[in-house]
């Protein structure tokens, strides 16, 4: 073991100190140094330990992949963070996580049954997903209104008079877009 810059080596109560103290014997506070090493030991070791957070978010979608690479890339930088991921189907429903004991989930949960399964987790969850107006959890979201905000503003500066919407009926995200979009472009 190491403490500080001094290696030691020992049993019962001789230790060995290493060359920078003259390679001498103490017999006297070798059961503190022992508790200290090992106590700096359990406190670096407890600091390094990897916290395993679950990506509940389907990896086949195309813009759901780029939002796991910009997770990861924070993750590396920022965190000790350790991913549990389906890499065989690409996909880990929220509700496969029934009875998991990890630090945290990130998910896409876009149902009532997602939710409920999620708030039985005894970790922190953050929610992804636009496709309901509220959550239980805390959400990262878009700017849903300004994008169409701004698609109709792209439309109008480019001298268009006469456009549409298309969107997905029954999604939060969907409406707040259209709404955007028609707001501006009226």
């Amino acid at each position: 073991l190491a403490l500080g810059s001094v290696t030691w080596w020992g049993h019962g109560r001789h230790a060995y100190l290493g060359s920078e103290l003259g390679g001498r014997f103490f017999s006297r506070n070798v059961r503190f140094l022992k508790k200290c090493a090992i106590l700096r030991r359990m406190r670096s070791l407890k600091q390094k330990q990897q916290s395993e957070i679950a990506l509940a978010i389907p990896l086949g979608v195309p813009h759901l992949g780029r939002v796991v690479h910009g997770i990861r890339e924070y993750a590396k930088l920022k965190t000790q963070w350790r991913f549990l991921i389906s890499p065989e189907t690409h996909n880990l429903p929220p509700r496969s996580l029934a009875g998991w004991e990890g630090r945290g989930v990130i998910a896409l949960s876009n149902t009532a049954e997602d939710e409920d399964v999620l708030r039985q987790l005894a970790c922190p969850v953050v929610n992804i997903s636009g496709a309901v107006a509220s959550s239980h959890f805390p959400r990262v979201l878009k700017d849903y209104k300004g994008i169409g905000e701004a698609g109709a503003a792209y439309l109008r500066e480019r001298g268009f008079r006469r456009f549409g919407f298309y969107g997905v009926e029954g999604l939060w995200y969907s409406g707040q877009i259209e709404k955007g979009f028609c707001e501006f472009g009226e």
